[in-house]
């Protein structure tokens, strides 16, 4: 769900900025990403914004204006990013948590063959086994939860980078 969400705001958002590299002016960059589908995404609001305070800040040297309008898009990017990433912070903890998960598995399934061992009394395969057979296993439970994680997590931080960027 987050791909077809990031993939669909990546195009709108390059639909829109094509759109304002036809444009001449301000204004008519505003005019052009309020058609269509494109007058609800981020960069329509970022022009928007930039219409106002250059609206706002008349009177103002070009600096000023600059300033203002830098730190008003600044925050519209921020709020955009923080948007996308939403949910891909369990992704993040999932990475982080499910190995020592398996770790915990490991330790328990070590336990139960030295318990195992204790009980038997004896040290053959037969007693050991079904222990360090549940320890890998734990082991590779939780690997196998947090690398897809860890990789799918990666690949989203990157095109919400790249998002933001366009």
């Amino acid at each position: 769900a987050k791909g077809i969400e990031l993939m669909g705001a990546r195009r709108r958002a390059a639909q829109a900025t094509r759109k304002i590299g036809h444009s001449d002016t301000l204004a008519q960059a505003a005019r052009q990403v309020a058609d269509g589908w494109t007058r609800r995404g981020p960069v329509a609001r970022l022009v928007e914004t930039a219409l106002e305070e250059e609206s706002r800040s008349r009177g103002l040297s070009a600096e000023g204006v600059k300033e203002r309008t830098a730190i008003a898009l600044s925050r519209i990017e921020s709020r955009a990013g923080r948007a996308m990433a939403r949910g891909t912070g369990l992704l993040a903890t999932i990475g982080a948590t499910a190995p020592f998960v398996g770790l915990f598995g490991t330790v328990w399934g070590i336990m139960n063959a030295f318990i195992g061992i204790s009980q038997a009394k004896t040290t053959n395969l037969a007693v050991v086994a079904p222990g360090i057979a549940e320890a890998l296993l734990a082991t590779a439970i939780g690997l196998v939860a947090a690398i897809p994680a860890v990789i799918i997590y990666n690949v989203f931080s990157r095109s919400i980078a790249s998002y933001r960027a366009l």
